[in-house]
């Protein structure tokens, strides 16, 4: 088995964490068997390059290796794309293709972000990780494959099964070898050796500047240690590359390290210094403002639904798929339980995890800010037209999405306060045709 000092300098590891070396000690383990591994850690923690430590360790190190993001595969598609599909499966099937399973067999995938994955997916991954046997989209000849799999994911897996998410079996097939990764506040000593890293190799990746690389007084350095880093070593990486190309003065004391980060401590989404020192504790428990405004956004969408729910009791219809209709006894469940435990200890419990789940599905980006908000009709437009149904209202609110973002799903469903998929099953509900809004 390598060492663990050998592996840091062949994956370019930098950190002295028992909590890491701990991770890397148990990645080498599990490499050296067949078996499939689930790889846990918040996002920006390096998931992806423990899958390549575990393959290049493995017997399978001279067979194929593919990295797929599940997340950024469309629904519609996602089943090709992994299992492939035959001639005629659907419309623009004009030949047999391969997936990704088959072709990477004998070899390792790696499955990022897996708990994005549609839940006829999951049950198509279950039978290869069982059996070993796919099924291509639009054929009833199985084939069969040799493939390891190593998942990853920032999503809690148990909380998606409650949900309806995610199906228990296949987070069972999974979760039999587990690495938790540790997030960078967990590692506050590696912190100043990363920054060091990153802005020695931003001074050599611009030679022309003639600049040395930017180093931290001490002082600043635990200014740094404090930082919480929710994005976490793709947050560092970012920070000590904005420093070294914006501060003239090669060593950075605090005062100029406060002008990188005070404005995101004046927006309330990192922790206090006072805060910042417990280590241990729920990151977003700690988030103050942040996790005020989000739970406020959870709790509009849940007003939303009771809307939906009462027009549709009055309509005599049912308005939740059976899906939504678990997801509400479990809500329904948790305040039960909350009232035993009395108003103050619910809020306390409820708002971590509705800052976890906000941030799951939705990121906010900067450009938002700029953009103008995507109004309603106003009464002028309204007038001479017919009162719109609720379905022809959201109908229309997408379309307008979808028309300001020239047809980028993402951007609309950020705008729309939803996630991705959830967009996308309204657009094949409406039968929206997407492209038409991408030619504009």
């Amino acid at each position: 088995m390598e060492s663990i000092q050998k592996i840091k300098a062949l994956f370019d590891i930098v950190g002295e964490s028992p909590l890491l070396d701990s991770a890397i000690e148990k990645a080498l383990l599990v490499a050296e068997s067949d078996l499939n591994v689930l790889v846990t850690g918040e996002s920006g923690s390096g998931k992806e390059k423990f899958a390549k430590i575990i393959h290049a360790c493995s017997l399978r190190k001279h067979k194929p290796y593919i990295s797929i993001n599940c997340g950024a595969l469309p629904d519609g598609t996602i089943n090709s794309e992994l299992f492939g599909h035959v001639k005629g499966a659907f419309t623009g099937a004009l030949t047999d293709h391969k997936g990704y399973f088959e072709e990477v067999n004998e070899g390792t995938i790696f499955l990022d972000e897996i708990g994005d994955l549609p839940l006829d997916t999951q049950a198509r991954l279950l039978r290869v990780l069982d059996y070993g046997e796919i099924f291509p989209v639009g054929s009833s000849k199985m084939k069969k494959v040799n493939v390891r799999v190593v998942a990853a994911t920032n999503v809690n897996l148990p909380q998606a099964i409650a949900n309806g998410d995610f199906r228990a079996d296949l987070y069972y097939r999974l979760c039999g070898i587990q690495i938790q990764l540790p997030a960078l506040r967990e590692r506050k000593n590696d912190i100043p050796l990363l920054f060091m890293k990153f802005a020695t190799e931003e001074a050599l990746r611009n030679p022309q500047l003639q600049k040395e690389p930017i180093r931290l007084t001490p002082a600043a350095e635990n200014l740094l240690k404090e930082y919480p880093f929710p994005g976490n070593v793709r947050e560092l990486k970012n920070l000590a590359e904005r420093v070294s190309v914006m501060e003239r003065n090669r060593v950075v004391d605090v005062e100029q390290l406060k002008k990188y980060l005070m404005p995101q401590f004046e927006q309330g989404l990192v922790l206090s210094r006072n805060n910042a020192k417990s280590a241990n504790r729920d990151y977003s428990q700690a988030y103050g403002q942040d996790a005020v405004y989000k739970f406020l956004f959870e709790l509009r969408r849940d007003v939303d639904d009771i809307q939906k729910l009462l027009q549709g009791l009055l309509r005599n219809e049912n308005p939740f798929t059976e899906k939504e209709r678990k997801l509400w006894l479990n809500r329904l469940n948790t305040v039960e339980r909350s009232q035993s435990l009395g108003e103050s200890t619910y809020a306390q419990s409820i708002l971590p995890s509705a800052t976890a789940a906000a941030s799951e599905t939705r990121e906010i980006e900067s450009e938002d800010a700029e953009v103008e908000e995507i109004s309603e009709p106003s009464a002028a437009e309204e007038q001479g037209l017919d009162i719109e149904t609720d379905e022809q209202s959201e109908r229309n609110r997408i379309e307008k999405a979808l028309a300001f973002y020239k047809g980028r799903q993402k951007d609309a469903a950020n705008k729309l306060q939803i996630s991705v998929r959830t967009l996308q099953r309204r657009i094949e509900k409406f039968g929206i045709d997407v492209q038409q809004y991408k030619k504009k």
